[in-house]
């Protein structure tokens, strides 16, 4: 019984403990990670949010002055 206690010190222990060591280490070092991605991907997102708004108004300007253009140049029905 007084081996049981000291169990570890033996060299399997103590690579389990190392290894449990590492595993936590590569947690947290992604849950670190995670976090600086967190802000940069929100960025991103919202900067393709607003890019897509601005494409979407240049469609609209562009139709409408697609549009002006056929009614203005109505007004020479010979041209064309």
């Amino acid at each position: 019984m007084a081996n049981q206690g000291n169990t570890s010190s033996t060299p399997t222990a103590q690579a389990e403990a190392a290894q449990a060591r590492s595993e936590i280490q590569q947690y947290l070092d992604m849950s670190r990670q995670r976090r600086r991605m967190f802000p940069r991907a929100a960025v991103v997102g919202l900067a393709a949010g607003i890019i897509a708004v601005l494409f979407r108004f240049a469609l609209v300007a562009g139709d409408d002055l697609r549009n002006g253009l056929i009614a203005w140049s109505h007004q020479w029905p010979a041209w064309g």
